[in-house]
């Protein structure tokens, strides 16, 4: 099925304010930041707390956390971030927990093996992004799963994100067979682990030709 609305975008993995800024004068959605230890992505608080004047308002700014710490949720919120992911194995009830002390949005990453516990986190996620186990390594997911993910997204009232080895080779092909909300690139935008504007922009053209960017 051709996915006929406009879908989210979010740019991952940003290190400085120079690769920020130019993101933010694009028609995305979010702008990420990798709060995992010992990833080649990783950024500190103190780092992304120089970055976020620098976005503006109408982005969201996203915490990606692998099985935080409400404490390391709280310092992350409190530098200004306005959406939270969880990458790792957070239960239902680490995320209702965020939901009641914050009411902030959430994204949930789960693989395409795991998509049956989608459900058991309806009330307090807003996102499901679909992603290769080893996000952020630029390997793609079995696009096949999809479908089912997209049903359980819709009967659980949440939005379907698809990531894992997105790039401007492949992501037509993504856009025009599948219904998905939103994508959300990383290692795609890059040129030799460094962010690339040309890659960022190829990205948003190949969409708005076909009248999915989101404005």
């Amino acid at each position: 099925m051709t996915n006929i609305n406009p879908i989210s975008i979010k740019y991952c993995g940003f290190r400085t304010i120079e690769d920020a800024k130019f993101a933010a004068t694009l028609p995305i959605q979010a702008i990420g930041f990798i709060l995992v230890p010992n990833r080649k992505r990783t950024v500190s608080l103190e780092q992304v707390a120089e970055i976020l004047p620098h976005i503006p308002k109408h982005i969201q700014t996203v915490g990606v956390f692998q099985n935080p710490s409400l404490v390391e949720v709280s310092e992350a919120i409190a530098i200004g971030l306005t959406m939270i992911q969880l990458h790792g194995q957070e239960s239902p009830s680490f995320c209702q927990q965020i939901k009641q002390r914050w009411d902030i949005p959430i994204i949930k990453v789960f693989p395409e093996s795991k998509i049956e516990e989608i459900s058991f986190f309806k009330s307090y996620i807003d996102i499901i992004l679909l992603d290769h186990a080893a996000g952020g390594a630029g390997v793609p997911i079995d696009w096949s799963r999809i479908p089912s993910a997209k049903a359980i997204a819709d009967q659980n009232s949440v939005s379907l994100w698809i990531a894992g080895g997105l790039n401007e080779t492949n992501i037509a092909d993504l856009y025009h067979n599948y219904e998905i909300d939103g994508i959300d690139l990383s290692s795609g935008i890059e040129i030799d682990g460094q962010k690339n504007n040309q890659k960022m922009i190829e990205i948003i053209e190949r969409m708005d030709r076909h009248g999915k960017v989101r404005k």
